[in-house]
Formats: structure tokens, C-alpha cells, sequence
């Protein structure tokens, strides 16, 4: 009873005090827990009525600190999550976070050091590009920046920002790719240099940085464009059973539309109409004014889900042939066959008034001939552009027999392609089939050997002899695999296995 007295007076004292200071106080109540989210647990928490009564903060993911953080300090989003992600970061660190610059001549250059604003900006507007050159040791300092966040480092052959900027911008949305992809990569990309899954959380924030902001897209739309030619994506990734959700490439866009139509054909609605909802805002349904095949079969699922949502759908037709028994009738129009010009066993066509119809049955009756049927088309043709290179050059190597028994392999390689442009590709030997083999022959002097940069040089519709030297004096591997690169971005355009039978 005392209890209860001092709680009352206590609670006067704070709202019914004749001081007006003491009446206006409020009350903070600090529970170090977190709030109860079902009945039974609010039942059982003594401090809910005061939730209730009053009102109640942090039980909301908007106002958790993480949340909290981000929107204090949006610039830093990317390394406030990694913290939460590795800990319990105090606000003394997140406080020392806002004022921290880790690259102070990348500040300098692009008025950022944030890791995903920065790479953003670069590869999407040449005037933010330059700047990397124009302030001394920037590069540097980017460089290693990118090497923390994302795991990427230039090839040897970079000697210039503009080399590396090319690398960048392939490595960068080629790894969004196959980070979102829920499949194995085909070989043909094992020699591509691949990203850590720890790094797949800023390289899907840059991605949907240049995609989302609308002086960033043309760029990236640029870019996206570039990379997937250059890796012939949507020829080398044809045997994927499924893609994954994000919009990096504009190849995806008609995948997935395909896979529409096949859904649709299935009478599999649901799913068509689920792809249809997760693609509503892809940057590369607009793309080439493709939006307007988008919309038109986004309305054909509509109609046709709507259609099978109605119990009975009855098919009507607005005429009949055969013989009139029932007298004349105000609904129709009754003609004889002969009257028509119709030739048959049927003596009367019975045509519905105004908007009336028959229900059909069984059978087919033409009804005469359309405006559509009636016209022919003729599509001419006119290329007005240059004619671009094929999506994947069909290249074959061939040996004579299944095995090698010495260090020199006479490798007979076959270009097909119907237009008369000559192709440059590295033909090397490697220890195994896998993305960590190791290089242990190219090619050696040979006609077609460019002795600049040792690539082949290949002919259309031509087979070229190229010998590959075995350099290793202790080639252990059962087998080898001799494989035809593109010297621009590492991607294995043909392969053939060979048994190892060296002789001693």
C-alpha cells in the first residue's frame, strides 16, 4: 500500500505540480531490451504500458542505430553496414567514421572518398574520370582503395588510367553478374578475374548507384553495352538455365522476355506475370524502345489471367449456315445459299442483328474475309549502319590424335565466319580445365604469329598450322588443355584436351 501511495505522489508531483517547471517534465523510461513484437511477450513486460501510454522508440528498424547511422552519415552507408556486420560498433566510432577520410587525394580530386561514389562516378562521367589524372598520386591511392573494397587490380599491360578505367568498368559489372548468377559460370569465363563474395555488397551498391540516379544512367548504359559485347555474353551464357535478378546486362532483358512467352504458352500465369512485376522498372526495358513490347505483353497476360478467372468464357460467332426450321425471327437475317454465291449442302445463312451472336458449335464456318487477310506485306530491308562483329567467333582446334607424346604440339586451328575480317586470339596450353590451372605452353614461330605481342593471327574460313611450345621441363598433369583466348578480355573462345603421354 505505501508502494502504491509514493508512486501517486510521485506522478502528482510531476503533472499536477503548482511549480509549472516540475509540472511540465516528461517521464524517460530506458529499457535496455529489446521490445516484445508478439502478445504473450507485451503481456509480460512490465514497461509496455508506458509504450502504450507514451510513446515508444527504438523498436522500429528505422530507428535502431545501424539505421540511424546511415542516415546521419549516407555517405558512409557501405562501411556502417560492414561494421554492424563485424560487431557492435559504439557511437564514439561511428562519430570518428564521420570525419575520417581515408583517401584525402581522392577527396580532393572528386570531392568524395566514399569507395562506391567514387568508382560510380568515374566510370560514368569522363569529366570526373580526368580528375584521377590530374591530381598527383591520386591513381595511387585509388588504386588501393579498390583493392580493399572490391578486390580488383589492374593486369599487367595497364600502363594508363584509360586502360584501367576499361578494366574496371568489365570487372565490375562482369562480377555483379556472377555474384547474383544462382548457377555455376560456364568455363569459357574461368580465366576472367572473379570478385570475393566480401566484396559483394559494394559492388552491388555501385551497380545500383549508376543504374538509379539519373546523371549516372546513360553512362552505365554505355558501359553495360561495351562489356557484354566484348565477353559475348549473351552467346556464351545461352546454356544457363536461369539468370538472376539484377539488371545488369541488357541481354538479360530479352532472356527473361522469352521466358515470358514460354510461361505464357505453358498457361503458367502466375509465374509470367511474376517476371513481368519484378522487371516493371528495368533500365533496359526502354532500351531501344523496347519498352512498348513490354507493355504490350504485360496486357496480354492481364487480359488473358482475367479471361481464365471467368467461370465459363463462351465463344460466339455472328453467323450459322444450314437450314432456318423455327419461322421467321425478328433477331436475324435469313438468306438462301444461292442468294450468296455459297455452294453446298446447306440451304439458308442466318445472320445475327446488330450486336447479337450465335454460340458456336461444332465445326468452322469462315465468315468471310478480313481487312488483315486482304492485305499482303512486303518488308524491304536496308542496313544504314555499319555491320557489327557476330557475337562469338566459331573457332576450332584440332590435333591429330586424342593424346601428345612431345614438348612441340602442331595444332591445326579453323576460323568460320562469312564476312572477310581477320582475327587476333592467344593460343595457349594449361595444366587443367579449371579457372586456377596454370599456363605451360604457347604458341612459337609460326607464319601467323604476330611477333609483337605473340597472338595469332587468323584468316576467315582458313585452317592455320600453329605449333605450341610445351615450356615446362616437368609437365605432371594427366592431361593438358590447349585453349584460343581473346587477348582483350580473357575470354576462352575455343578449347581442346589432350592426354599426356610424354615421352621420356
Amino acid at each position: 500500500m505505501n508502494s502504491c501511495r509514493q508512486a501517486e505522489a510521485v506522478y502528482r508531483h510531476m503533472n499536477e505540480s503548482d511549480d509549472l517547471a516540475n509540472a511540465g517534465l516528461n517521464l524517460l523510461i530506458y529499457v535496455p531490451r529489446q521490445r516484445g513484437t508478439i502478445e504473450d511477450e507485451k503481456r509480460q513486460d512490465p514497461f509496455e504500458v508506458f509504450a502504450w501510454a507514451g510513446v515508444a522508440f527504438g523498436d522500429k528498424e528505422a530507428e535502431q542505430l545501424e539505421s540511424l547511422a546511415r542516415q546521419a552519415i549516407p555517405e558512409r552507408a557501405i562501411e556502417i553496414t560492414r561494421l554492424f556486420a563485424q560487431g557492435s560498433p559504439t557511437l564514439s566510432m561511428l562519430d570518428k567514421l564521420q570525419f575520417h577520410h581515408r583517401s584525402p587525394l581522392l577527396l580532393e580530386a572528386l570531392g568524395t572518398d566514399s569507395p562506391s561514389e567514387a568508382i560510380a562516378l568515374v566510370l560514368c562521367l569522363d569529366e570526373k574520370s580526368q580528375r584521377i589524372d590530374s591530381v598527383k598520386g591520386c591513381l595511387k591511392e585509388f588504386l588501393q582503395l579498390l583493392a580493399t573494397e572490391i578486390g580488383f587490380k589492374p593486369l599487367l599491360k595497364a600502363k594508363s588510367w584509360t586502360e584501367i578505367r576499361k578494366q574496371l568498368g568489365q570487372y565490375l559489372l562482369f562480377n555483379e553478374f556472377a555474384l547474383d548468377l544462382p548457377y555455376e559460370l560456364p568455363q569459357s569465363f574461368s580465366g576472367l578475374p572473379r570478385a570475393e563474395a566480401s566484396h559483394e555488397l559494394v559492388i552491388f551498391a555501385v551497380c545500383d548507384r549508376m543504374r538509379d540516379s539519373s546523371d549516372l544512367r546513360s553512362g552505365y548504359v554505355q558501359l553495360a553495352v561495351e562489356v557484354e559485347n566484348q565477353l559475348h555474353l549473351g552467346n556464351l551464357t545461352e546454356n544457363i538455365a536461369q539468370l538472376g535478378t539484377r539488371d545488369t546486362f541488357p541481354f538479360a532483358e530479352k532472356r527473361y522476355l522469352q521466358q515470358v512467352l514460354e510461361y505464357v504458352q505453358q498457361n503458367n500465369l502466375a509465374d509470367a506475370q511474376k517476371i513481368l512485376t519484378q522487371r516493371r522498372h528495368s533500365i533496359w526495358n526502354n532500351h531501344l524502345e523496347r519498352g512498348n513490347i513490354w507493355m504490350i505483353v504485360e496486357r496480354c497476360v492481364t487480359f488473358l489471367a482475367t479471361s481464365n478467372a471467368v467461370e465459363e468464357l463462351k465463344i460466339k460467332r455472328r453467323s450459322l449456315l444450314g437450314q432456318f426450321i423455327s419461322g421467321e425471327s425478328s433477331s436475324v437475317v435469313i438468306f438462301k445459299t444461292e442468294q450468296v454465291g455459297i455452294q453446298g449442302d446447306a440451304q439458308d445463312l442466318c445472320v445475327a442483328k446488330g450486336f447479337k451472336v450465335f454460340q458456336q458449335v461444332e465445326g468452322y464456318f469462315h465468315e468471310g474475309i478480313s481487312l488483315q487477310e486482304a492485305i499482303v506485306p512486303l518488308v524491304i530491308l536496308r542496313s544504314q549502319g555499319k555491320i557489327t562483329a557476330q557475337s562469338k567467333p566459331n573457332i576450332f582446334l584440332r590435333y591429330k590424335y586424342d593424346y601428345f607424346t612431345n614438348k612441340v604440339i602442331n595444332l591445326r586451328v579453323c576460323y568460320e565466319y562469312l564476312l572477310l575480317k581477320a582475327i587476333q586470339v592467344r593460343i595457349e596450353a594449361y595444366d587443367g580445365s579449371t579457372a586456377k590451372a596454370k599456363r605451360v605452353g604457347k604458341a612459337t614461330d609460326c607464319d601467323a604469329r604476330d611477333e609483337r605481342t605473340g597472338e595469332i593471327i587468323l584468316q576467315p574460313n582458313q585452317e592455320t598450322s600453329v605449333p605450341i611450345l610445351l615450356e615446362s621441363d616437368d609437365i605432371s598433369c594427366s592431361k593438358i588443355e590447349m585453349r584460343a583466348i581473346d587477348p582483350q578480355t580473357g575470354v576462352i573462345w575455343a578449347k581442346l584436351e589432350l592426354e599426356n603421354r610424354l615421352l621420356d
